[in-house]
């Protein structure tokens, strides 16, 4: 599991709270107080979700705002559209050619490839499922205890 920063503030806060207000107010006003410190962290964090997503829009801009150029608009949403799938086939092709010829492949070419599928996998999965298969990626290339390339 990763780091969650969130629960990790919400931690430090309560116990700031149980360490340095216990003894000065009633079991209930501290709850009170701790579920109100927080709801105030959750709606600031999702302000701040909130405000990341705008300027990314903003940034980024939305498929309705391409929509009303002439022919570029179209070809470019169209282009949004395939690059993940254009990456998932290319990837599987390379995959394709790679176990089923005789040919070996030098470190390089084994190293491209891995990038290319680790790519295609962040762009489905996200990044969390990279952060769960690097450590296996790692002990793939380096050798354990030296920390020399294998390739």
């Amino acid at each position: 599991m990763g780091f969650d920063p969130l629960s990790a503030i919400l931690d430090v806060g309560k116990t700031v709270l149980d360490k340095f207000v216990a003894d000065k107010m009633s079991e209930k006003e501290r709850e009170e107080l701790k579920n109100n410190y927080e709801l105030a962290m959750r709606r600031e964090a999702l302000e701040g979700n909130k405000a990341f997503r705008e300027f990314i829009l903003a940034y980024e801009g939305s498929a309705e705002t391409y929509r009303d150029v002439w022919f570029f608009g179209p070809l470019l949403i169209f282009i949004r559209g395939c690059i993940r799938p254009a990456f998932t086939v290319g990837a599987m092709y390379w995959d394709w050619q790679l176990f089923s010829s005789s040919e070996v492949w030098d470190g390089m070419r084994m190293k491209l490839l891995l990038i290319i599928n680790v790519l295609v996998l962040i762009f489905w999965f996200g990044e969390r499922s990279v952060k769960y298969i690097l450590p296996l990626v790692k002990s793939l290339f380096l050798e354990k205890g030296s920390g020399r390339d294998l390739s």
